[in-house]
């Protein structure tokens, strides 16, 4: 079993990490939190949603609980349909009081918009689609090409970190880190150039890296992890549940 005295890295914007080192301490394990990302809403964005909305999309896209926190910030409206990535952003949703939650299964943006091809009718009006500055993915072009109006709505920039701090640089240098989650591709990018330019590169020999997909470890798999595993399923339970192989 792994060892618990270690620490597990958890790489996402301070809310979601939060979120996560609940759970991990709720299993018993320490988390050790040092976002790559910070999470910036757009003060202006408010009058983007009345605009947007006036046109009254069939449904709202959203990708990720960001995108989610930041739609919750700047309207009021509950009783529209959201359709998001995963289980998790899907749970985001609904305790910010959207009701009408769907979702996909799938952890990618090609996944995303065929599930919204086979449950929408492209004649039935707009899709308004909640994005950050940084997009994965064409999701507005792919369904337009299928025949759907999309409106893209930017409401949030997620900021890269430019270095890892010194606290996280002596935890590597003193092995107390066991393993680094990544939920995100930009954000094991990040991590991967932070890692070479603070010197702690060679220390990832000793740890663990679990990706939440396929893509996600494409950023990571050529780094000298000790082990790099892939969640089997794009969801948070899933990717915890890889902490406890042997």
């Amino acid at each position: 079993m792994p060892d618990k005295n270690k620490k597990i890295l958890i790489t996402r914007p301070i809310e979601d990490a939060e979120a996560t080192a609940e759970i991990l301490e709720e299993k018993g394990y320490k988390a050790f939190i040092e976002p790559q990302l910070e999470i910036k809403f757009d003060k202006k964005a408010q009058n983007k949603i009345r605009e947007a909305l006036k046109a009254k999309p069939q449904a709202i896209i959203i990708t990720s609980s960001n995108g989610i926190r930041a739609f919750a910030n700047f309207s009021k409206i509950r009783d529209i349909e959201i359709v998001t990535i995963g289980k998790s952003s899907a749970r985001e949703a609904k305790e910010l009081g959207f009701y009408d939650v769907s979702y996909s299964p799938g952890a990618g943006v090609e996944e995303l918009a065929d599930y919204i091809k086979h449950s929408f009718d492209k004649h039935s009006g707009e899709l308004l689609h909640i994005a950050g500055s940084i997009l994965a993915g064409d999701l507005k072009g792919i369904l337009k090409d299928a025949g759907f109006k999309v409106k893209r709505v930017t409401l949030y920039d997620a900021v890269p970190s430019e270095e890892i701090s010194d606290k996280l640089k002596n935890a590597f240098n003193k092995k107390q880190i066991s393993t680094v989650l990544f939920y995100s591709k930009r954000t094991a990018e990040i991590f991967m150039k932070n890692a070479k330019k603070k010197g702690i590169y060679d220390r990832l020999s000793d740890v663990k890296a679990i990706s939440l997909s396929q893509n996600i470890s494409t950023a990571v798999t050529h780094g000298p992890w000790k082990e790099a595993l892939v969640s089997e399923f794009p969801d948070n339970e899933s990717l915890l549940s890889l902490l406890d192989r042997t």
